[in-house]
């Protein structure tokens, strides 16, 4: 499963950069988990991840066979 978190700092109006990430307006997206764990438990920010934003490998969609009508012929 791969995830995209959403972190939220507590101020915000932050715009900076903590442990190397880039946040606008108290707001980023990181896809790495350790990342994600010292900016929650170092820095306490808040982990405002939704479930939409989970993401699943995708399946390859079955075709089904579609009927055809008799040509007539």
């Amino acid at each position: 499963m791969f995830t995209i978190y959403t972190i939220k700092t507590p101020n915000p109006q932050y715009s900076g950069i903590t442990e190397g990430v880039p946040f606008v307006n108290g707001v980023t997206k990181v896809e790495d988990e350790g990342t994600r764990n010292v900016l929650v438990n170092n820095y306490g920010y808040i982990d405002a991840t939704e479930a939409r934003e989970m993401k699943q490998p995708e399946e390859p969609a079955q075709k089904t066979p579609t009927k055809r009508k008799p040509s007539g012929k």
